[in-house]
């Protein structure tokens, strides 16, 4: 069952960990969403600047050090 775009964010804001790429994260929005890859690429390049700057602690690669820059780096953005 798809959930909404908003709950498959915060979803994915929880598992933030296991998530390596922005590719990474696309993928899990589209499985959790069933929304097409374009659609759910848009909504994470407009939510990871500001959403996603409190999770760069629980990213791998020193990403915390690097706040607010580090972030939208290992996402590719």
């Amino acid at each position: 069952m798809a959930i909404s775009m908003q709950d498959a964010l915060d979803k994915l804001k929880k598992a933030a960990g296991t998530i390596r790429s922005k590719d990474d994260a696309i993928d899990f929005l589209v499985n959790e969403t069933k929304l097409p890859k374009a659609e759910c690429e848009k909504a994470f390049e407009a939510v990871a600047k500001v959403d996603f700057k409190d999770l760069a602690d629980k990213l791998p690669g020193g990403i915390a050090d690097k706040i607010p820059s580090g972030i939208t780096k290992k996402f590719g953005l």
